[in-house]
């Protein structure tokens, strides 16, 4: 485990602590505060994706003589996937920028926003379906699964390796079912700005430390 990813940890256990401290002595001062709308959490949410984004757009241009064609184009996908998930975190700069939603948005989003997460369609809200249940099957399936599958089938590496995907360490593992166990835990209505933080952090260490994925 390298220094960035210790320090990460670290930071993450910080908030967690800060987050139950509040919690413990009134939980809606960590609604109305910390994982309010615009507050520390989801602003920390956004710089992280974002700058995770940066830098595999810059990694993976700098890598591009070392990288087949697939490989620079899965690069990119992955830098657009945590720009996407930067720019839903904020609205795509909808509150920054006072930008007006659009009459047929408001229709069918939840709260009025210029994002895709909460959308609401024939009564069904894609944040649960999609952002919710979707994606944490697909998130525990990376973390837990495929890391011991990859290292048992052979098309698996070589898939990984084709795709440009890292592996997940064990620590990366640990640290995001522990998340997820803390976040239940804490037992209030925006407990999952907390658990978006932690879960892009750890995903980042992912996608931004893992040696052998940088080397491929």
């Amino acid at each position: 485990m390298n220094l960035v990813a210790k320090t990460t940890y670290f930071v993450i256990a910080f908030f967690f602590a800060i987050s139950f401290l509040v919690i413990l002595k009134e939980p809606e001062l960590f609604n109305k505060n910390l994982g309010r709308e615009d507050g520390l959490l989801e602003d920390g949410t956004f710089w992280v994706a974002f700058f995770t984004s940066v830098f595999l757009v810059f990694h993976t241009i700098s890598q591009r003589s070392n990288m087949t064609i697939t490989q620079l184009s899965f690069g990119i996908f992955y830098a657009f996937l945590f720009l996407f998930i930067a720019g839903e975190e904020i609205s795509w700069g909808q509150r920054l920028f006072d930008i007006e939603t659009s009459d047929a948005l408001k229709q069918i989003n939840a709260q009025d926003e210029t994002n895709l997460h909460n959308l609401e369609i024939n009564g069904v809200k894609i944040n649960k379906l999609i952002f919710g249940k979707l994606l944490t099957i697909i998130a525990f399936t990376y973390m837990i699964i495929f890391p011991l599958l990859y290292k048992r089938w052979g098309f698996l590496q070589r898939l990984a390796i084709k795709c440009y995907v890292p592996i997940p360490k064990w620590h990366h593992a640990v640290a995001f079912v522990t998340v997820t166990v803390l976040t239940i835990m804490m037992g209030v209505s925006r407990q999952w700005e907390m658990y978006e933080l932690a879960a892009i952090s750890i995903f980042a260490l992912v996608f931004v430390t893992d040696r052998e994925y940088l080397k491929k």
